[in-house]
Order: C-alpha cells, then sequence, then structure tokens
C-alpha cells in the first residue's frame, strides 16, 4: 500500500513520472467506483486472473490480505491510499467509517467470493 499524496512529493518534477509497477492483468479487466457499507464485513474475494489495484476514494478501513502460502497482512487504509492485491491473494475489509469508496482495476475472470461461514464461489 502507498499514499497518493506521499508519492505526488516523491515525484522529481514536470515530465517526469513516478511509476507504480508490478501490475499484471491475465485477461480483460472491470474498471469502476465501488460504495460500500457494512455488507462486505466478513466478506473475501479472490482474483486469479491477475491483480487487483484498488484506490481509496473516501472513507478509512482496514485490509486484510491473505497471500495463497498462508502469509497474512493488515493495512489501515484511507482517502488517496492505493492497494495492489497480488494474483490469487484473498482479500476482505472491515470498515472504520460507515462507508468507503473504492475506484478499482479488477480481473474480469477468475474471481471468487465468499463470507467467513460460506465456502468460496466463483463470481460471473
Amino acid at each position: 500500500m502507498f499514499s497518493v499524496g506521499a508519492q505526488i512529493k516523491r515525484t522529481p518534477g514536470m515530465g517526469r513520472p513516478n511509476i507504480f509497477a508490478g501490475f499484471a492483468l491475465a485477461g480483460p479487466a472491470m474498471i469502476g467506483v465501488m460504495r460500500a457499507g457494512d455488507a462486505v464485513a466478513g466478506r473475501w474475494e479472490r482474483h486469479d486472473g491477475g491483480d487487483e489495484l484498488l484506490v481509496l476514494m473516501a472513507g478509512r478501513c482496514t485490509v486484510t490480505v491473505r497471500r495463497s502460502d498462508g502469509r497474512q497482512t493488515v493495512h489501515d487504509a484511507g482517502h488517496g491510499d492505493v492497494l495492489l492485491i497480488p494474483k490469487g491473494a484473498a482479500d476482505s475489509f472491515a470498515l472504520q467509517t460507515p462507508e468507503v469508496q473504492v475506484l478499482f482495476v479488477t480481473p474480469r475472470e477468475g474471481n471468487t467470493t465468499w463470507s467467513g461461514a460460506t465456502r468460496p464461489t466463483a463470481i460471473r
């Protein structure tokens, strides 16, 4: 995760972009904005078709990322923060505000979602 504001401060000047590298998709992508409330609590998702890029536009949340090797990281995120969720890693949000707004770039295919109490199901 990184802060857009911090990246802008580190960018050397006009015409010299600071590139966010390492993003990879194997196929078509979906780009959109999502407003999420309490309904996301306890919900997990995984994207086997590529990485997922999330930009927090409003609100605050804690994002838990569980990689396929079992390693788990927790990130507190707020307005302007960007998260890159690696291909095959599961992620879950816990809101710190009543709502978050997220801009996302995510694979169109190979997505699975589940709650802590259910088994994973493919998203169509």
